[in-house]
């Protein structure tokens, strides 16, 4: 995948300076805080789209994308625990440049490290096997862990683009990336089990399709878009007499467990005032008053009423925000 839109990280080439040798420490110097200003623009970009992308999906392809070239990697594997298991969910391969490893063709390799960086709970890197100075082999995981201890995943960067392999720079750069990318896991996950309570809550809120004598209801209840939260719309069917039926529909400002809460306060003080027999107008005044009394009503609602009067045909109606 390769996403557009501010804050997508870009296939490019692994971020790699290198000096002449004959340029001494000083173009050494120069190169390496041009490859950390580099590094440090990256992060931030990455920094962008954990905060940013919805996508769940994308946003882990994008963070790794952006791994691989924040770490100057070959290639990279994005491991996450899902029913108890070490799950792949992602690859990424470097564009043009000289081939690294394929992580598919070493898989035992990266999925053994990637455990042995959970289970220490610290990042391991392994220095390539051969030739010294070749950095092609070499082998980097960061793992994915809560400030609780508990581990969510792991990635696990494989063949280095600097001859020496990675480095202990490379090593803390992986561990900081790791800590957001652990933080917008977890604060998805909270987000993800907020919208099913609120989801639960609203639809136990709603009524049930019933059967009302001289009167034929129809109902249509679905999110303008399917990416939008729960929030805080309503409806409801109040039997007020043998021949009267309130019809009620409502919204609460907000998104979310808060706005489904109040959404529940609001329904229920429009149902208690059903059996006093008022007209519609006045049935809001005191749902207001109520509202206000208690001082639960925090943000602003809208509530719409209408009496069905199946013996005379008859509506009463009011509206109030």
């Amino acid at each position: 995948m390769s996403p557009s839109g501010e804050g997508a990280v870009q296939d490019t080439a692994p971020v790699v300076f290198e000096a002449d040798k004959d340029d001494g420490e000083w173009a050494l110097s120069i190169g390496e805080e041009r490859r950390r200003a580099t590094q440090l623009q990256i992060l931030n970009r990455l920094a962008l789209v954990l905060n940013s992308e919805e996508d769940a999906t994308r946003m882990l392809d994008q963070v790794l994308r952006g791994a691989t070239q924040l770490l100057g990697a070959r290639s990279g594997s994005l491991y996450l625990m899902a029913d108890g298991r070490l799950q792949l969910e992602a690859l990424s391969f470097v564009r043009g440049g000289s081939p690294g490893p394929d992580p598919r063709h070493q898989a035992v390799e990266v999925r053994a490290l990637a455990v042995q960086a959970m289970a220490e709970a610290r990042v391991i890197r392994l220095p390539a096997a051969g030739e010294p100075g070749a950095g092609d082999g070499a082998l980097m995981a960061a793992p994915l862990v809560r400030s609780d201890g508990e581990v969510l995943g792991n990635f696990v960067m494989a063949g280095s683009s600097g001859a020496c392999g990675f480095e202990a720079a490379d090593e803390m750069m992986a561990g900081t990336l790791a800590a957001h990318v652990t933080v917008a896991l977890q604060n998805r996950q909270r987000l993800e089990q907020e919208q099913q309570v609120a989801e639960y809550l609203q639809r136990a809120m709603l009524p049930r399709a019933a059967a009302i004598p001289g009167l034929e209801l129809d109902v249509t209840y679905e999110s303008a878009s399917e990416a939008a939260l729960v929030g805080g719309d309503f409806y409801d069917v109040i039997p007020v007499d043998a021949t009267k039926t309130c019809l009620a529909v409502g919204d609460v400002c907000g998104k979310g467990l808060a706005a489904a809460t109040e959404m529940a306060m609001v329904r229920h003080t429009v149902r208690a005032f059903a059996s006093l027999g008022l007209r519609t107008g006045r049935w809001l005044t005191l749902c207001n008053q109520a509202a206000v009394a208690d001082g639960e009503a925090t943000d602003y609602i809208t509530v719409a009423l209408v009496l069905v009067d199946t013996s005379t045909r008859t509506l009463d109606y009011a509206m109030a925000g």
